[in-house]
């Protein structure tokens, strides 16, 4: 999802997260990039936010290959305009389990092979219930397609419930 800054990308990704968490039998992870400076450190951020640990002589992004090899689940990556060198690659290696969805926000595309860009108007979301419903079917279409599916302030730590029902949400 792309648009510019205080387009509602953020808000958008939350609202699909929430209405989606229950098709995703592992559930919907939320990871921010926002106060993130370096790009060396993207796949060390969604590894923390996945609770996965670094392994020893083993490339990180392999470890997070193997951890999602048979995973459903919607990760959802936002804030990725100032680390796009660093997310683009990590997002296609990624999305090579086709078993999960990405959902990335950002000013600017990623540029990836696969790649499915919902253009966020520059205008704000309006919260009037016809277009804002159009706005979300037409993302959760998107984000339901067992590809990887690309599409960026409420705060990180919006709670998004495990999609198995567990009692207690994953704040991410």
């Amino acid at each position: 999802m792309s648009g510019a800054g205080g387009s509602g990308k953020t808000r958008l990704a939350i609202e699909v997260g929430q209405q989606l968490v229950s098709e995703f039998a592992d559930g919907v992870w939320w990871v921010d990039f926002s106060a993130l400076a370096e790009g060396a450190l993207v796949a060390q951020q969604i590894a923390k936010a996945l609770g996965v640990q670094e392994q020893p002589n083993v490339a990180l992004v392999e470890t997070l290959r193997a951890h999602l090899k048979a995973k459903t689940l919607l990760l959802i990556l936002d804030n990725c305009e100032h680390l796009i060198d660093a997310c683009a690659p990590l997002v296609q290696a990624l999305s090579s389990n086709s078993l999960i969805s990405i959902l990335a926000t950002s000013r600017e595309a990623l540029n990836i092979a696969g790649e499915q860009i919902y253009q966020v108007p520059t205008l704000a979301v309006p919260t009037t219930d016809s277009r804002r419903q159009t706005t979300i079917r037409r993302l959760l279409s998107v984000v339901r397609r067992p590809l990887s599916n690309l599409c960026s302030p409420t705060p990180p730590s919006v709670c998004l419930s495990n999609a198995r029902g567990r009692s207690s949400p994953r704040f991410i």
